[in-house]
């Protein structure tokens, strides 16, 4: 390749030596990727954080509604699969405020 290589742009030949390699790595080393799979998802608080209606063991009144939530990360862009799983997070909610606001014994039915 060298005949096709005018110079080195980056790192740069200030960076000769590992320690200098590394550095630049540490400073400039970045990812496209958006991290998934943070959450994991199950019956057992013990193993996972979300139910399957997307709310965390042990917290009232909490849901994830994102990237973390996926088992894996899809192989295009995150943005559709997160509104998709909004908008099923919304159905979700408002199942379960019904339920709350229908009484569940007679004695809670009105008269």
């Amino acid at each position: 390749m060298r005949p096709y290589v005018r110079r080195e742009v980056k790192p740069g030949p200030e960076s000769a030596d590992d320690a200098a390699l590394l550095e630049f790595c540490r400073n400039h080393g970045a990812t496209i990727f958006h991290p998934s799979g943070t959450c994991a998802m199950g019956p057992d608080p013990r193993r996972a954080v979300l139910d399957a209606r997307l709310r965390v063991h042990g917290l009232a009144g909490l849901r994830v509604v994102d990237c973390s939530a996926m088992p894996t990360l899809v192989s295009g862009n995150t943005n559709a699969p997160v509104v998709m799983m909004a908008e099923k997070a919304v159905d979700m909610i408002r199942e379960d405020a019904r339920r709350r606001s229908v009484p569940s014994t007679p004695e809670e039915q009105p008269a």
